[in-house]
């Protein structure tokens, strides 16, 4: 098959942020499977705006473990940016679908896989955390600028 390429180029990827810790279990605590330490509640907030050198677009997205810090398992905040650029002319509202369609998910797949890196070295193994709905975390995000 032949693919088309997207017009939505991702010219670079910068990790911002990573804030990682473990809660290790205390002594007469019972430690819970590690199929829930590997499934974490997540919260994830995103925005896009014009780069500096206004030559693209820029879409930072911060997604965060929302269990309680004592919880035993792994808690982290990441954030990075996307660097994007649109190559051919298109409106204002297909770059906009561009982005959300294609760019939220891929900045979401770079933190995913920074938040495994690091996890690789943790107690409880690698943590792959789940995909994420993108309809649902668009719809959020309207009711919050509402």
């Amino acid at each position: 098959m032949n693919v088309t390429l997207s017009p939505l180029k991702l010219n670079d990827f910068i990790l911002l942020q990573l804030h990682f810790d473990t809660t290790l279990p205390q002594q007469n605590d019972e430690v819970e499977s590690v199929a829930r330490l590997s499934r974490p509640s997540l919260d994830v907030d995103f925005s896009i705006g014009v780069d500096k050198e206004k030559t693209g677009f820029r879409l930072e997205v911060t997604i965060s473990t929302i269990d309680p810090p004592d919880d035993v398992g792994y808690h982290f905040t990441a954030t990075g940016a996307g660097f994007f650029t649109i190559e051919s002319a298109t409106d204002r509202k297909d770059r906009e679908q561009l982005l959300i369609q294609s760019g939220i998910p891929l900045v979401i797949n770079s933190l995913r896989m920074a938040v495994a890196t690091v996890s690789g070295f943790g107690l409880y193994g690698k943590l792959l955390f789940d995909s994420i709905d993108l309809g649902e975390l668009l719809e959020q995000k309207r009711n919050i600028d509402s």
